[in-house]
């Protein structure tokens, strides 16, 4: 086969290579056409890289020799299963390139347990030149400990003189197949290409140039671990005089001509730079989700046309026009919007024609990378005062609108204090000294915050509040309205930080400077109470809360009239208040007057309509009203994105509670992107540690649990609790929500004495704050009560699964909740030689799920394999198997056979004589 045959089989290897394992073959059998032989050559690549793609030499251009090389035996196999190479056993072939083949093997000496892939000179081909290849390659794998690049474990010679080296064994995918088929954004495709970056930098400190950076050769495994492999072509900056080990022949170059730079193209000296370009065609692809350049052939004349002269659009733009055909959808234009600007720079730069202008090493290229992470400027881009103070800007979004809000805050001050000089001239001109004095103030607090003061970089947001608060308090003593009025600013912010203790300290200390000057029957006095009500709410302090919105409730409604707006938030208030404490009765009636007041308000006010109505449908949905609840979540919705956009932080409530909606009611593949999208704007508003953040990720968690996914569920729940117990204190019921969710998964796992304990942990700070006279009480003691009965403890399980069924028999209407423990407790009656009575509350369950859940939710195949139990424990053998069988058969068409339920319901089965 001549060189430019191996061309066109190494074109469409790679070519092949990108598409998805499911599409290559069929992508071969078009592109071939009647070429029966150039299929085979390319399918047998395939056939050998389809388990561990990286791991062979990684390019078909390299099984073509060099002039003279001998290929006799080349095509043989050199190793049979179970064949003994050094300290390892041969256990499957992985693959071939052109000198070597790559086999998994194991370690055979006894000492430990081990796989590796055994990289082995082919027979034939172990000429003395091919052979001081290979013993290169070992000699640079062993210069290389980096954890992102694949290992050299041991190396030797067979017992007919042929070396070998065992590599660390990587069963992953290429880097952009990893990140499509997770569906990572930027942020974390720009993270895993950042360790690429290290992996080179490594290489390159140790003298050592990879020359073939390119998808294939950077895997990443299931576990998020990345690694660079195949040095198979790589070159050492030192030469060694004892080498002798050339890197080219004449008319022979061996590179893949998408990810070759220029000077690899011409024969040019190869350095750290190529490499550098090659990680910017990864990066580009990576990004953009198609190549800078394109090739129509292997050709050289084309080749060296397109890779030395066409200059690649920027990513962004190529990221539009990846379908021609199509028009780009909105995700796509957001992911552009996302490139346009710092990373297409930070790609072109890297692919630019001359070496000298590319980065300097790896290390730069993904110094700017993470730099473009954290909203920092990057090197790539001209050093502009613009440029900088627009990163700062988006870097310091919050702190910049707080201290716009202290800025309005005291234009408003100041304002009030000029409009004065008609009365008293000489009052007026001592009022507008000690505003000024305030200006002065607020110009010296933000003045660390003007890019060219704060070179350094160093201020946060809560640094900022935490000094100006400290500062407020001791240089404006003498002047308490202004003092006031910037406390409640500083307020304002923590509180949408979520920073409670804090803003609750800074609001008590605004209220009683107004109070001593106006008393407590003004606007400014009033916001201060509801804001005070307000974080008492999210610290779960409702009595506290109760009496203020009473209080506020009953003043403006006598300074407004009962038809306002400022009487509707406050109404809105209380209902939200009742709500929490399970007083539905008190808690509706307030909810549709608060309604009722902003549909009639003017002007119309469309922000605090959706608002409320979002709230009201939340107390629908706590209820067990979900078709009412759905009606108004909707309607909020609708409201939100026609009025403020798709990443109003308002409308990120809507989505989280609409999402929350679908988990309770089982519609998860319905519920699941509408949390996604609720928890990605507030991602992007508050970070990930904001209460709010917080609570999508819950309902995230609650959709996966109800999907199966334990392991995802368990991280999330647990990285909840964690979150909440720093930021809200142990006592609170978010705390209590997470530690019975994580409760519910180990329960799920078996591991039954943890998830008790934490299921009675979470119950206690429920009683704490609830009574045993509420919803959360009830679901903690019927989830305790499921526990305990697994564990083998019927009168603890039935006093707990009595007490919640009976709460919810006193509700107004059947709750999908009351499910739940009928289930458990039905299950434990006919344990216990009832099964009479088990059945019939079996029976009860089994109608409730069907009613209110989708058909086929597995929540339903569960209640109807426990009435299956039942029936088998009456001797109803038949009818029993055909209920458990149909409830298995509905588990294994979910592939969830090895879901605990589905172990219990074969189990069950198996016990029918």
């Amino acid at each position: 086969m001549d060189s430019e045959r191996w061309q066109q089989v190494q074109s469409l290897f790679e070519a092949a290579l990108d598409q998805i394992p499911s599409n290559r073959i069929t992508f071969l059998k078009v592109a071939c056409r009647e070429d029966v032989e150039l299929y085979r050559e390319v399918a047998s690549l395939l056939e050998s890289d389809q388990l561990v793609n990286s791991l062979v030499d990684g390019h078909a251009l390299e099984a073509l020799t060099y002039a003279g090389e001998p290929r006799a035996g080349a095509e043989e196999d050199d190793a049979q299963l179970g064949e003994r190479v050094g300290a390892y056993r041969v256990l499957r072939r992985l693959g071939a390139g052109g000198m070597g083949v790559v086999y998994l093997a194991e370690r055979a000496d006894g000492h430990f347990e081990q796989q590796v892939a055994l990289k082995l000179i082919k027979r034939g081909m172990d000429s003395e030149r091919i052979v001081q290849r290979f013993l290169a390659e070992r000699q640079m794998l062993a210069r290389l400990q980096h954890p992102n690049i694949a290992r050299l474990l041991d190396g030797g010679m067979t017992d007919d003189g042929r070396p070998y080296f065992a590599m660390e064994y990587v069963d992953g995918i290429p880097l952009p197949a990893y990140a499509r088929e997770n569906a990572l954004g930027i942020r974390e495709r720009l993270m895993l290409f950042e360790r690429v970056c290290d992996a080179v930098q490594h290489a390159h400190r140790n003298l050592i140039v990879h020359r073939d950076i390119k998808p294939g050769n950077i895997l990443v495994t299931r576990a998020g671990e990345v690694k660079l492999l195949d040095f198979g072509i790589a070159r050492a900056l030192e030469e060694d005089a004892d080498a002798g080990v050339p890197l080219t022949d004449a008319g022979m170059r061996v590179l893949t001509p998408e990810y070759a730079a220029p000077e690899q193209v011409r024969g040019g000296a190869v350095t750290t730079q190529t490499d550098i370009y090659a990680l910017g065609v990864v990066l580009y692809e990576l990004l953009a989700g198609v190549r800078p350049l394109k090739l129509s052939s292997h050709a050289p004349a084309e080749v060296e046309a397109v890779v030395c002269h066409q200059i690649p659009r920027r990513p962004s733009l190529a990221l539009l026009h990846a379908q021609a055909s199509e028009a780009p959808d909105g995700a796509t234009k957001k992911a552009a919007a996302q490139l346009k600007g710092d990373l297409d720079t930070i790609c072109l730069m890297a692919l630019r024609k001359e070496p000298e202008r590319r980065y300097s090493s790896a290390g730069d290229l993904r110094s700017d990378l993470e730099r473009h992470r954290q909203g920092l400027p990057v090197s790539a881009q001209p050093d502009a005062w613009r440029y900088r103070a627009s990163k700062f800007g988006r870097r310091h979004r919050t702190l910049l609108l707080a201290a716009a809000l202290f800025l309005l805050l005291l234009g408003a001050v100041v304002l009030s204090y000029t409009l004065r000089l008609s009365e008293a001239r000489d009052a007026a001109r001592l009022e507008a000294s000690k505003a000024d004095e305030a200006t002065r103030f607020m110009v010296s607090l933000f003045d660390a915050a003007n890019p060219h003061v704060a070179q350094g970089d160093t201020l946060t947001a809560f640094d900022m509040l935490r000094d100006g608060a400290a500062r407020i308090e001791d240089e404006l003593a003498d002047q308490p309205d202004v003092q006031a009025r910037l406390l409640r600013a500083v307020g304002d912010a923590y509180h949408g930080l979520g920073q409670y203790r804090e803003a609750e300290s800074l609001f008590e200390k605004a209220l009683a400077l107004v109070e001593v000057r106006q008393g407590r029957e003004n606007e400014e006095a009033l916001y201060l109470l509801s804001e005070i009500a307000n974080i008492r709410h999210s610290l779960s302090d409702f009595a506290g809360e109760d009496s203020l919105t009473q209080f506020t409730l009953a003043i403006r409604e006598r300074l407004y009239g009962p038809e306002s707006a400022e009487v509707a938030a406050t109404v809105l208030q209380r209902a939200s208040n009742n709500r929490a404490m399970g007083r539905f009765d008190v808690a509706m009636p307030l909810y549709r007057r608060a309604v009722a007041i902003y549909e009639r308000v003017d002007p119309p006010d469309e922000r605090e309509l959706a608002w409320t109505l979002n709230n009201y449908g939340w107390a629908l949905h706590s209820q067990g009203l979900y078709d009412e609840a759905e009606v108004q979540y909707r309607r909020a919705e609708a409201i939100q994105r026609e009025e403020f956009g798709d990443a109003d932080p308002d409308l990120a409530f809507t989505l989280s509670n609409l999402g929350g909606l679908y988990w309770t009611t089982g519609r998860v593949t319905v519920g699941e992107p509408i949390v996604r999208e609720s928890l990605a704007i507030r991602r992007n508003l508050y970070g990930e540690e904001h209460p709010e953040t917080i609570q999508s990720l819950n309902n995230l968690a609650g959709l996966l649990f109800r999907k199966g996914d334990l392991d995802e569920a368990e991280a999330i729940y647990r990285k909840t609790l964690e979150i909440n117990l720093a930021t809200l204190g142990p006592r609170h019921r978010y705390v209590a929500s997470a530690l019975g969710s994580v409760a519910s998964v180990l329960r799920e796992r078996g591991d039954l004495e943890e998830s008790e304990r934490l299921q009675r942990e979470s119950l206690a700070i429920y009683r704490e704050l609830f009574g045993d006279d509420h919803q959360n009480v009830a679901s903690a003691r019927s989830n305790l009560g499921a526990i305990l009965r697994l564990r083998g403890r019927p009168a603890e399980a039935e006093a707990e699964l009595n007490a919640a069924l009976a709460f919810w028999r006193a509700q107004a209407q059947t709750r999908i909740e009351m499910a739940f423990p009928l289930i458990s407790l039905g299950l434990l009656t006919s344990e216990q030689g009832d099964p009479v009575v088990g059945e019939a509350l079996l029976q009860e369950a089994v109608a409730i799920r069907t009613a209110q859940l989708p058909a086929g939710d597995l929540l339903i195949s569960e209640a109807r394999g426990a009435l299956g139990r039942c029936l088998a424990l009456q001797g109803r053998g038949e009818e029993a198997r055909a209920l458990l069988r149909e409830a298995l058969t509905a588990f294994d068409a979910a592939e969830k056979a090895e879901d605990r339920r589905a172990v219990e319901l074969r189990t069950w089965l198996a016990d029918i004589p």
